[in-house]
């Protein structure tokens, strides 16, 4: 059964009205926008002290593995490859006990039977059993918008990563630009590298990005990307999943795309 058939005529409503609001928030930043989907490696202006963060992620013994969900149809082996390379704990989600945090939806979170809207008709989340181990880190990102999405601590062993992949043009569709990925990394090591090309050029150029602790990035994922841990130590890194169509964070990255001087895709005029 396909998940628009398992909704309420009252929760499609409300889904269709956020997704009107999205693109006009989109649309009054258009200029903005454009510049996002272009940059491969975003550096951010984000204040924090690794080491705090470090050590409050320290606290956090018992890790999970982040399961794809089967409905991506991918090979098996992807799906044991993905729980092996991202273990950890969910800080934000839309349930507080955070227990399906590690787990990805079958569609989008608000499409969930229990998925909760707050009076903008915004999917509500909230922090988490873990969450509240870590405050510091939560304060950290909420300095771009008090509207956290799923928030995520991740582990990734040698030899861990994801192949190419877009959160918009391919497996996840999404005809706007509207997931915003925020990496913190906390430890790493010289071989840890993320990659980004453009979705329509699959042999064009590749641009290359070291997260190295005490710059949180925000990475392309309107376009191609990979990461893979080549090195002989793990990485750690808190990952937040924002919204792009959110009016705060796009103030809060006005500046850091004002400061960006490195390289950037061709013009995707979608």
């Amino acid at each position: 059964m396909a998940i628009s058939d398992r909704m309420s005529e009252q929760k499609k409503l409300v889904i269709n009205n956020l997704r009107q609001q999205e693109r006009l928030v989109l649309q009054r930043n258009a200029e903005l926008v454009s510049e996002l989907k272009r940059i491969p490696h975003l550096p951010l202006q984000l204040i924090f002290d690794t080491q705090t963060l470090l050590k409050e992620a320290k606290q956090i013994q018992e890790f999970r593995s982040h399961e794809l969900h089967q409905t991506k149809q991918l090979p098996q082996w992807y799906y044991e490859h993905h729980k092996n390379s991202f273990r950890g704990q969910c800080l934000v989600d839309y349930k507080s006990d955070g227990d399906q945090g590690m787990q990805d939806a079958e569609g989008h979170l608000f499409e969930e039977p229990d998925a909760q809207f707050d009076s903008q008709n915004r999917l509500k989340f909230f922090d988490t059993v873990w969450g509240h181990k870590m405050p510091e880190s939560l304060k950290t990102f909420r300095q771009m918008t008090p509207y956290l999405n799923r928030t995520r601590l991740i582990s990734t062993p040698p030899g861990g990563g994801i192949h190419w992949h877009s959160h918009h043009n391919n497996v996840y569709q999404n005809s706007y630009l509207r997931l915003a990925v925020i990496i913190l990394t906390l430890e790493t090591n010289d071989e840890s590298i993320h990659g980004v090309r453009d979705y329509r050029e699959e042999n064009g150029p590749t641009y290359f990005q070291k997260y190295k602790p005490g710059v949180a990035y925000l990475f392309n994922s309107w376009h191609n990307h990979d990461f893979w841990n080549r090195g002989k130590s793990n990485r750690l890194t808190l990952i937040s999943y924002m919204n792009f169509p959110d009016e705060n964070l796009l103030k809060f990255l006005e500046s850091s795309v004002s400061q960006y001087t490195g390289p950037r895709l061709e013009v995707d005029k979608r």
